[in-house]
């Protein structure tokens, strides 16, 4: 049985926990600064996370995909998607990628891109 998520839109209070999610379950800091920078250039369309026992312990985003004729179609890419390492594995991902999913095809993007590795 998955862990009862509270899945919810990103908020600063919760930025801090973000990088922390992003860094611990990559091993590295690399997607955590893809993330900062792609904020700090409000590139994002989307960005939510999982509470567990009201701490952040997933993070999934999407950013907006530049198409060559930008007028003609509208599409988001998934990535990163994260998991505290000790929760990974528990369904976490599926729930954030289909909370995410759903609210992105909301917004009314004409397709979706994953960036990575998504073998979930």
């Amino acid at each position: 049985m998955s862990p009862q998520i509270l899945l919810r839109n990103e908020n600063t209070s919760g930025i801090t926990r973000i990088h922390e999610v992003l860094v611990n379950a990559f091993g590295q800091t690399a997607e955590a600064e893809i993330v900062e920078n792609l904020r700090k250039r409000g590139a994002i369309l989307l960005s939510m996370v999982g509470k567990l026992e009201n701490m952040v312990v997933g993070h999934i985003l999407f950013t907006m995909v530049v198409h060559a004729d930008p007028q003609s179609m509208f599409g988001a890419g998934l990535g990163p998607l994260a998991v505290m390492p000790m929760l990974q594995k528990q369904g976490i991902d599926s729930k954030l990628v289909e909370a995410a999913i759903s609210a992105i095809q909301q917004i009314g993007v004409d397709y979706l891109g994953i960036l990575g590795e998504f073998d979930h």
